[in-house]
């Protein structure tokens, strides 16, 4: 599949709900946006999607068309939503003009803005939901899962995750079952295979921890960054295959070790 710098929604309207921009009031003074897409008909739960760097660029929003950014999570929204799955890719709250350090993604201001996205989900029934993060918006993810009860979020799946943040006893914290998604060739030094394989062993309150490497793709554009969207690090070229290992994992089958 060829993918674009972003990517427009065009979509049946017999199929999808199509996308909107939901802003919600989640702090004094404080509002968070996000880009929500489902499906029009079956929904089988919902994707609350966290992108990694500072969060910039998740999508766009002009004259009345969305536009999808370059990460992978954006990348592979489609595709959850063409799969029966309601996808929410979370926004930078208006207090933050240079996006997230990974000291916000700790806080309790972000578990403040995350809660009240769940609960927008919870009201308008979009259960049960589901954390995704990539790079470091897994540390969001983790934190999150960590935070709000199984009752609320269901499952959490930490792809291309930025280990260092998360080495201490935050994993032992998580009580939801737990996917970690990591490419066996990762470049971005932040996110080592090796790391990964340790990082799966800290899960231990998870009652069902599962582990799935990557392999192969497409190589990276000339000049891209170790740590950018079109590298192994954004499972360049194997998005749908990823994309497709995560929802069996959330549906309960066993995906194999490697795909």
């Amino acid at each position: 599949m060829r993918y674009l710098s972003v990517i427009l929604f065009l979509l049946s309207p017999s199929l999808f709900a199509g996308p909107k921009v939901v802003t919600l009031k989640t702090r004094p003074k404080v509002s968070l946006t996000f880009l929500l897409d489902q499906p029009a008909q079956i929904r089988k739960g919902t994707l609350l999607l966290f992108v990694g760097g500072s969060g910039e660029g998740a999508f766009s929003y002009q004259k009345g068309k969305v536009a999808l950014g370059e990460n992978f999570l954006a990348r592979i929204l489609p595709y959850i939503v063409e799969h029966g799955y309601a996808a929410a890719l979370l926004g930078i709250p208006s207090d933050l003009p240079n996006g997230y350090s990974d000291k916000f993604r700790f806080s309790t201001e972000h578990v403040a803005d995350i809660s009240a996205v769940v609960e927008y989900l919870n009201q308008h029934a979009m259960t049960p939901i589901h954390l995704v993060g990539t790079s470091r918006g897994s540390l969001s993810a983790a934190w999150a899962a960590s935070k709000l009860e199984r009752l609320y979020v269901q499952s959490l799946v930490l792809t291309a995750t930025a280990i260092a943040p998360l080495q201490g006893p935050l994993p032992t914290q998580i009580k939801q079952p737990t996917l970690l998604v990591h490419h066996t060739e990762d470049p971005c030094p932040a996110a080592s295979y090796e790391g990964a394989l340790r990082l799966k062993k800290s899960f231990t309150a998870s009652p069902r921890v599962g582990f799935i490497g990557v392999t192969g793709g497409l190589d990276s554009p000339p000049k891209a960054r170790v740590c950018s969207a079109k590298t192994a690090h954004g499972f360049f070229g194997k998005e749908e295959r990823v994309a497709q290992a995560m929802l069996d994992w959330i549906e309960g089958q066993t995906p194999p070790p490697k795909i």
